[in-house]
């Protein structure tokens, strides 16, 4: 019985094609469907015409399937039928299934913070941290797009290790404080199993001398700017509350250059909300 046509007495045109491909995964045959106005509609095994090219798929399981090939070119149609049959063999079906498994499971970069910023706003609110943690999401993506790193998945520790050793650290009292951010980002993310291992886990970020000054401010600026203050009391205050005011001003500023803090937080710093999150074998 021909299994293209199920005849019994004899074979359709499809059967004699000498364009059948086997293994012992099945066959594939590429074949040409012709217009009606073709001039050689007649001719079954004519494939060099501009109609149509078709493929039929029978499996060694007995799946069979027939479909357009979307093409008029039979040396493509040839291409493509090769391709189905290599990709019926066990081995590369199973890669194949693995690597689509995978490429389902890639979390990009911004899907990844923004897991981070939901998991902050469902704890605390948009308030406090929250705006801290947008603004260091845009730095760390910015980064990750000049790494050409589109998913979690793909970082890797050196690239890591690299960045936490550049100027754009390095130039930061803070940096210490903010690196340990990332590292509470990425224990929450191999918590939830997106990268399979932490690639941060290894790297700390030097701790900046006692004597560092926040840039882009030199000492002698940061003293000018303290010594200052005092000429900057607004007249509707009080002069029974001046003094208040420079003493909460100067803390504040000294709160901004010592810790690295966004303006907001240290507008809004409650200290009862501050929690312990365990980094490694640390509690921060």
């Amino acid at each position: 019985m021909c299994t293209y046509c199920t005849r019994i007495s004899r074979q359709c045109g499809h059967c004699r094609m000498s364009n059948v491909q086997k293994t012992a995964s099945g066959s594939v045959s590429p074949y040409t469907r012709h217009n009606e106005n073709c001039s050689h509609a007649n001719d079954k095994h004519h494939n060099t015409c501009k109609c149509p090219k078709w493929i039929y798929i029978r499996q060694a399981g007995g799946k069979r399937e027939r479909y357009s090939l979307v093409t008029t070119s039979w040396a493509e149609a040839q291409e493509i039928a090769s391709g189905k049959l290599r990709a019926m063999d066990p081995e590369i079906a199973g890669a194949r299934a693995i690597t689509e498994k995978t490429q389902n499971e890639l979390v990009t970069v911004t899907d990844a913070w923004q897991m981070w910023l939901d998991r902050t706003e469902h704890k605390f609110g948009k308030w406090g941290v929250y705006p801290q943690y947008q603004t260091f999401g845009n730095v760390f993506k910015c980064w990750a797009i000049e790494q050409g790193i589109e998913h979690i998945q793909e970082m890797k520790p050196i690239q890591l290790a690299r960045w936490s050793l550049s100027r754009e650290w390095t130039r930061l009292a803070s940096r210490s404080q903010r690196w340990g951010i990332l590292h509470i980002v990425f224990a929450y993310w191999t918590m939830l199993g997106v990268p399979k291992q932490n690639p941060i886990l290894a790297i700390k970020a030097d701790r900046p001398p006692k004597d560092h000054v926040q840039d882009p401010y030199t000492e002698d600026q940061v003293k000018a700017l303290m010594a200052s203050i005092k000429d900057t009391i607004p007249d509707s205050i009080d002069v029974r509350e001046k003094h208040v005011y420079v003493e909460r001003l100067t803390a504040y500023l000294t709160l901004l250059l010592n810790v690295g803090c966004d303006l907001v937080d240290a507008v809004l710093h409650e200290p009862e909300r501050i929690t312990e999150e365990k980094v490694g074998d640390r509690v921060i």
